[in-house]
């Protein structure tokens, strides 16, 4: 039964899925005001076809291949094909979204989103970070970035993604698939590329 409340948030929160929660937060949310529903729509659904979609289309291409032979891709050396190809995707989503004008902040996130996979992949030559604690760690820290920002503070939202944060780490400690140290470097990453780092750069 552990292993199986383990495995829930190991597969929900996989890092590949998170920018689209993020994406979909953004489309119901009133951040994007002064545009479109057109507008907003063409670059959110562009920006969940390159950073989510395609990564996780070449994702599966790899586990077809066998280049990955793991569901969460276990192995250090198997995941740099797939942190490469999604590192790509985030670079050309951040650069559409300054070349079309569209607010700082969503450029600023997605750089921050590049940041700290940057960093994962580095850091995965010589050890085990947690992507998915970055990845958890990173949707809060957007949250709370733009929360200040707005000055909107969707308490119940921030609750609810600091205890799926403490999920997942314990999920993942739960399938012996990172150590306390992975997992608390990871989610420290997340939160200082998807929040402290936007401060920093957009004001």
């Amino acid at each position: 039964m552990r292993k199986l409340l383990a495995y829930i948030p190991t597969y929900l929160f996989q890092p590949l899925l998170i920018p689209a929660y993020g994406i979909g937060l953004l489309g119901v949310s009133s951040f994007f005001y002064g545009y479109a529903p057109l507008v907003k729509a063409v670059v959110l659904g562009l920006s969940f076809l390159l950073a989510v979609l395609l990564p996780l289309l070449w994702y599966l291409l790899l586990r077809k291949l066998h280049i990955i032979t793991t569901s969460q891709a276990s192995s250090r050396h198997e995941r740099k094909w797939a942190y490469l190809f999604t590192l790509s995707a985030y670079a050309v989503v951040a650069c559409l979204s300054f070349y079309v004008g569209f607010p700082m902040y969503y450029t600023q996130l997605w750089l921050g989103a590049f940041f700290a996979l940057a960093v994962v992949y580095c850091i995965n030559f010589f050890w085990k970070i947690s992507a998915h604690a970055t990845g958890i760690g990173g949707l809060l820290g957007a949250v709370i970035f733009l929360s200040f920002l707005f000055y909107k503070i969707p308490l119940v939202l921030i609750i609810l993604l600091t205890l799926c944060s403490g999920w997942v780490m314990w999920a993942r400690l739960e399938l012996e698939a990172h150590t306390p140290s992975q997992l608390l470097a990871g989610f420290a990453l997340g939160i200082f590329s998807m929040l402290f780092l936007p401060f920093c750069t957009f004001f």
